[in-house]
């Protein structure tokens, strides 16, 4: 049970998640502000 027993390995899978979800956020970000300029 990898949450009974948090090691290294699941850490970096946790971060790289949070991560990409930034990425994409930031993106999203990024394309809506791109939007409202052609506006």
């Amino acid at each position: 049970m990898l949450y009974k027993f948090p090691n290294v390995e699941y850490d970096n899978l946790f971060f790289k998640i949070k991560e990409m979800i930034e990425k994409r956020i930031e993106k999203i970000k990024l394309s809506l502000k791109n939007e409202e300029m052609v506006l």
